[in-house]
């Protein structure tokens, strides 16, 4: 399937010999059920592609930065960090979306709010390196 040139595609190492094929990685762990998305991350999807009945959507990526926030292990933190360095997102509409996104999330808050002022700080730091 062809990659739409406006999409943003993060370049990994080819250690299969692919022959610098660029991938889409979906994941299969995929949930919104948590209410760790902002409440309108649906309309902000981007259709990609469509295979006969599937169509394949691209999820906006504030939101994906905002959806790593609950969780927020290592590699949550490095996403977010590779997103706001290649200028997909930006502290402000993070800490925004964010924050509607709060507004849904079911279980204690505590810890998910240091999560946020963290991340922001690694949103920050990323832009400016």
């Amino acid at each position: 399937m062809p990659i739409p040139p406006d999409l943003h595609v993060f370049k990994i190492s080819d250690p299969g010999g692919s022959g610098g094929k660029q991938v889409v990685v979906m994941d299969g762990s995929f949930t919104d059920a948590f209410g760790s998305f902002p409440p309108d991350w649906v309309k902000r999807t981007r259709e990609i592609a469509k295979f006969g009945d599937m169509i394949l959507y691209v999820i906006d990526p504030v939101d994906l930065a905002v959806s790593k926030v609950a969780r927020f292990g290592e590699r949550d933190r490095e996403d977010i960090r590779e997103l706001a360095k290649s200028g997909l997102v930006g502290p402000h509409v993070f800490v925004a979306r964010a924050e509607e996104a709060l507004s849904n999330y079911v279980g204690d808050l505590t810890f998910v709010c240091h999560n946020l002022a963290d991340a922001k700080k690694i949103v920050v730091e990323a832009i400016q390196s």
